[in-house]
């Protein structure tokens, strides 16, 4: 954790336009554009190989799945992480000595830099389960380049020193894992599938006329 804290954070001693540039990724609006870089690759996973074929089923899928990234962050990030275990991790520029605080440095942008709460990490954990249904239903072609293109957007929380490197591995990685193998490696995702496409055939239908699918 020190380790990769130390050589990003102290990265930022290269002066002000790197400065700027991570203070800029780590300004909230910023994350606009990890969603629309998201949704572009989303949106295009769900074409697949197969002339849309299955774009139904994808779009089921899809809308499902928000709904377990939503469970998982309420269950395990607010009920358990946060209530019952009532664990509260300091970020380390808060807690190491030098670092080097974005805010005070850049003072025309908002960047986030500290967290009094920094575990787990939320925005790497739907990041990380977004690239999981973009390999899954894009296979692996589609993955390499989720991959390629998501893995910026892990670094800015590092860089400024708002989350510890085990927030994004453990906090967003190991609950990524346990979410998706409990979802996609289960007969609970087809049979939750198979019942969306039944109670809402039209609705589907004319969502996936309206992306271009035929």
């Amino acid at each position: 954790d020190e380790v990769v804290f130390r050589a990003l954070n102290g990265s930022l001693a290269w002066g002000s336009v790197w400065q700027g540039f991570w203070a800029i990724a780590n300004w909230r609006p910023f994350d606009l554009v990890s969603g629309v870089v998201v949704i572009m690759l989303t949106m295009q996973c769900l074409r697949g190989d197969d002339g849309g074929r299955f774009v139904h089923e994808r779009l089921a899928s899809l809308a499902l799945f928000g709904l377990v990234i939503a469970a998982i962050k309420i269950f395990a990030f607010e009920i358990v992480i946060g209530e019952v275990l009532n664990y509260d991790r300091v970020s380390p520029s808060r807690v190491l000595e030098g670092a080097v605080f974005l805010s005070k440095k850049i003072t025309w942008v908002k960047a986030k830099d500290a967290s009094g709460s920094s575990f787990p990490g939320d925005h790497a954990f739907v990041l990380s389960m977004m690239m999981a249904f973009v390999w899954i239903h894009g296979r692996r072609r589609m993955g390499l380049l989720a991959l390629v293109c998501f893995f910026p957007f892990y670094l800015p929380r590092l860089v400024g020193g708002a989350h510890w490197a085990t927030d994004v591995l453990v906090g967003g990685g190991a609950l990524t894992l346990i979410g998706v193998g409990l979802w996609f490696g289960s007969p609970l995702h087809g049979a939750m599938v198979g019942l969306l496409m039944r109670w809402t055939p039209r609705p589907l239908a004319l969502m996936a006329r309206g992306l271009g699918f035929k």
